[in-house]
């Protein structure tokens, strides 16, 4: 801003003041934008005891249902151990999850040149998949690990067609900047983003994804990272599910003996659409 110094005499107008009517002189009412995202369908905490990892995490069936005598059952499911395989890596939600202090783990390991890892993905009152098409979620985590690792908080069709996918993904070494990938047409269209104020995945930051027929946005701390409103770029427009993830990186070598990964997750938030 330029600042101008006053001259040292000014000439002094009086005019008379006009008598607005208060009718006038009200401002006109301002129209609040409106707010989609009213009916949450998921409040996720890890507030009902500590679970150490161990068989109380090792679903029942495919579905992914955790035994009922876990206190979380019936509040986040995860893929049965076996998922996967050998050269990707493999599932085992029995020695990757826990629960301490209010905070989820999700520990990534090498067992016998294999990593092992795991996955959640929270029970919504909408659908019990978290299906559906638009909404917000809103999680609060960090993540730090050896090379090789890698962590996905991601968007995947329910049916599984791959037609579009929206990943806040990522290696997990300390210092590792907030990215991820943004992948439309079946993968044959992809674009990337990284977070342009430098968050380093390894602090906690809370990350929301809001999601309209208009686009899609990703926030870091409140902070765009990324968009497609207005970017050329096809939206989805299908039902979707978010579900966080921790095993090896794709296309690296192996990983060392005895490296690990963890990642640590504080709450999950979702919000149904409306119209």
């Amino acid at each position: 801003m330029k600042w101008i110094r006053a001259a040292a005499a000014l000439a002094v107008v009086v005019a008379p003041l006009a008598i607005i009517p208060p009718s006038r002189a009200a401002t006109a009412p301002v129209t609040p934008p409106v707010n989609h995202y009213q009916r949450q369908v998921t409040n996720l905490f890890f507030n009902r005891g500590d679970v150490p990892a161990g068989s109380l995490w090792a679903p029942l069936s495919d579905n992914g249902n955790l035994p009922a005598t876990n206190p979380y059952h019936g509040r986040l499911t995860t893929y049965p151990t076996g998922w996967g395989s050998a050269a990707n890596g493999l599932y085992h939600p029995e020695t990757s999850l826990s629960v301490s202090g209010g905070v989820l783990s999700l520990t990534g390991k090498v067992v016998n040149g294999v990593v092992w890892g795991g996955n959640v993905q929270p029970v919504a009152t909408d659908d019990p998949y978290g299906a559906r098409t638009y909404g917000r979620t809103v999680y609060r985590m960090r993540a730090t690990g050896a090379s090789g690792f890698g962590f996905a908080g991601l968007l995947w069709p329910s049916d599984d067609s791959g037609q579009f996918e929206f990943d806040h993904e990522g290696a997990m070494l300390p210092g590792t900047v907030d990215s991820g990938n943004y992948h439309y047409a079946y993968h044959n269209g992809a674009v990337g983003w990284r977070s342009a104020l430098g968050q380093q995945l390894s602090n906690w930051h809370t990350y929301q994804i809001d999601w309209s027929p208009t686009g899609l946005t990703f926030f870091i701390d409140g902070h765009t990272a990324f968009t497609t409103v207005g970017s050329g770029f096809a939206s989805p427009t299908i039902p979707m599910r978010w579900l966080l993830q921790v095993g090896r990186m794709w296309g690296n070598p192996p990983l060392a003996a005895g490296t690990t990964a963890t990642l640590q997750l504080a709450y999950v938030k979702e919000w149904a659409y409306n119209s």
